[in-house]
C-alpha cells in the first residue's frame, strides 16, 4: 500500500520552477498541473477497481505524503485537481484535517457521491460561506468533524442539517462559531442524530469560570424515541 501511495504521489507532484513559492503557499499552486493527463486517467481507473476501504486508505497515505513534503521550504507541491480527479468519485470517507486545503479542492468534495464521513477539523481558514455551499450537496453524510474550524458557524450547520437530515448521526462542532440557530436546526431536523460534541463553543456555552471548558457529548437517541 505504501509503495502504491508513493507512486501516485510522485505522479501528481508538480514540477520544480525557478521562481520560489511564497513561504505560506503550502504548494497549492493552481496555475500548474502535472504531467500527461492520460497517466492521471490510468491511475483513476486503477483506484476505481480497488475495494472501497483500500481506496480510502490509499487517499489518506497520498495526502499524508503530500502534507509531509510541503513542510520542506519551497517544495513544489502536488496537483490539487489530480487528487480530486483520481479519488473523489470512489471514496466514502475523506479527511482533509489540518491540510490548509484550498477552496478549489474543497469545492470538489460533492464529487464524492458515496461520502458518509467527512473530517475538516483544524481548518482555521475555512469560512462559513464556502463550507455551507459544499455541505448542501452531501445528502448521505453520517459523520462530520469540524473541530477548530473557528470561522464556521450557523450557515454551515443549517446546510448540513437540511441536506443530510435523514442520515446524520455524529457531529463535532467543538471550537467553532456555531450559535443557537444552527444548533436548533440540527436537532430539529436530524432525527438520526446520536452524538453531538460541543466543546468550548463560545456562542453556546456559558462560561461558569475561566477554567470551565468541559466537553459536551449529547446523546440524542432517547430524546427522539420518547
Amino acid at each position: 500500500m505504501q509503495t502504491a501511495a508513493q507512486g501516485i504521489y510522485e505522479m501528481i507532484r508538480l514540477k520544480e520552477k525557478d521562481v520560489k513559492l511564497p513561504v505560506n503557499s503550502v504548494g497549492w499552486d493552481l496555475n500548474r498541473d502535472t504531467t500527461d493527463q492520460s497517466e492521471i486517467i490510468a491511475i483513476k481507473q486503477f483506484v476505481e477497481r480497488l475495494p472501497e476501504e483500500t481506496a480510502n486508505r490509499l487517499l489518506s497515505l497520498v495526502l499524508y505524503l503530500s502534507y509531509q513534503a510541503l513542510q520542506t521550504p519551497n517544495d513544489p507541491g502536488v496537483s490539487v485537481l489530480s487528487i480530486a480527479s483520481i479519488f473523489f468519485s470512489r471514496i466514502s470517507r475523506l479527511s482533509l484535517s489540518s491540510l490548509s486545503a484550498p477552496t478549489i479542492l474543497l469545492n470538489r468534495i460533492p464529487q464524492c457521491t458515496a461520502l458518509v464521513d467527512l473530517n475538516l477539523s483544524h481548518s482555521a481558514s475555512l469560512r462559513d460561506g464556502v463550507l455551507s455551499k459544499i455541505l448542501a450537496q452531501l445528502p448521505i453524510l453520517e459523520k462530520i468533524n469540524l473541530t477548530a474550524c473557528t470561522k464556521v458557524g450557523d450557515e454551515s450547520v443549517k446546510a448540513i442539517a437540511q441536506a443530510s437530515a435523514a442520515t446524520l448521526k455524529t457531529v463535532n462542532l467543538s471550537y467553532t462559531a456555531v450559535g443557537s440557530k444552527g444548533l436548533a436546526s440540527l436537532i430539529s431536523r436530524c432525527a438520526s442524530l446520536e452524538v453531538l460534541k460541543l466543546q468550548a463553543v463560545g456562542n453556546l456555552v456559558r462560561r461558569r469560570s475561566q477554567s470551565c471548558n468541559e466537553e459536551l457529548s449529547v446523546e440524542l437517541v432517547s430524546m427522539f424515541s420518547e
